[in-house]
């Protein structure tokens, strides 16, 4: 195994590790204000998440899935279930289902506490919901419009949509790619040519991670890419489908003009080291600021330790959806056996032991 090679392969993708660079981007950005202290927590805040899981089950015919979401907040789990032909749509349906149950886990939430914390983007569960309605193969379509219609998917969308609308919506994504801050800084006045470089050779969070002092933040940004979502209609979809898309469109396009979104990178006092994003909505998008210290300290107040790179009830609210994913997912194949065993083996038989 060419191992050394492959580590030389993979420098060129990572960012430079110049330590004179590395010093004077961190000067330059504390000295205009780029670099920002949020006020330590006094107390532990509630901190309410919402995670999902999803998992699946391919026979000979078809593929069976299950989803799950859960809160922080109680032990409690929303479930559902779609059914598709096996084939490369499958993945969508799945992305579709947990989205649903994910924004139907924050909207429940939300009538027993004022503000909700999803795990991952603000904006993903409607990218996922938007990508599985573009699918033009006609099972797949099928499949999603059944899932839609029996989830009440109009009013699931339309109350997360409000819930980002009044400011009640926060976010803590895991995987991140963005370059808008250091785009932004690379381009800033007085900075030489090598600390450009330095800047554009990393992502926002690689590189904050490197600049935050524990206890810092960046300033907040308004949350361009979440705001962007739409569904696109295609010739070849299925009318139910194109129904559908006239219908949440509506709901993205408020999404799109009436939801505040900022985002900023936090470094914990305590932890590992790694910078958390935080993508909350506001009411007034003058307080942003002020709401993400806030946001910073809630999440620097359940930062238990070194072991533990995210927020507490982040981490508990994943154990607590991944359970109950595996007890759906048993559930259901233990009915489709019951049921189609002997008058359908395809449907219930895989191929793998």
């Amino acid at each position: 195994m060419p191992i050394t090679d492959i580590l030389q392969d993979a420098e060129l993708f990572l960012g430079s590790t110049d330590p004179n660079s590395q010093t004077t981007a961190q000067r330059t950005l504390n000295a205009t204000g780029n670099l920002l202290t949020y006020p330590q927590p006094t107390t532990t805040h509630q901190l309410v998440c919402i995670d999902g899981a999803v998992a699946s089950h391919q026979t000979d015919a078809l593929v069976w899935i299950a989803a799950a979401a859960a809160t922080s907040a109680e032990h409690q789990a929303i479930t559902d279930a779609a059914v598709t032909p096996v084939g490369p749509s499958a993945e969508r349906l799945r992305g579709a289902v947990m989205a649903l149950t994910e924004m139907k886990m924050a909207v429940e939430a939300s009538r027993s506490h004022e503000h909700v914390w999803m795990d991952g983007g603000l904006v993903t569960p409607l990218i996922s919901v938007a990508t599985a309605l573009t699918d033009t193969n006609e099972a797949a379509s099928t499949s999603l419009v059944k899932t839609l219609n029996r989830s009440n998917a109009h009013h699931i969308i339309a109350n997360y949509v409000d819930l980002a609308i009044q400011g009640r919506l926060k976010a803590l994504p895991k995987q991140d790619t963005a370059r808008a801050f250091v785009q932004h800084w690379a381009t800033s006045p007085n900075v030489t040519p090598e600390l450009h470089d330095w800047f554009l050779s990393r992502s926002d969070r690689s590189c904050v991670s490197l600049l935050l002092d524990r206890g810092q933040r960046t300033p907040t940004r308004i949350a361009v890419e979440a705001l962007k979502v739409e569904i696109k209609k295609l010739s070849a979809m299925s009318i139910p489908a194109q129904k559908w898309i006239n219908v949440l469109n509506q709901h993205y396009s408020r999404w799109r003009e009436e939801v505040s979104a900022h985002i900023a990178y936090v470094m914990p006092r305590n932890g590992i080291g790694r910078a958390i994003k935080i993508e909350l909505t506001c009411t007034n998008p003058h307080n942003a600021e002020n709401d993400m210290d806030v946001a910073a300290s809630i999440i620097d107040s359940h930062i238990v330790g070194p072991h533990i790179i995210e927020p507490l009830p982040q981490h508990l609210v994943d154990l607590t959806a991944k359970k109950a994913v595996s007890s759906a997912i048993i559930d259901l194949m233990s009915a489709v056996d019951m049921k189609f065993s002997t008058t359908h083996p395809e449907a219930a038989n895989q191929y793998r032991s």
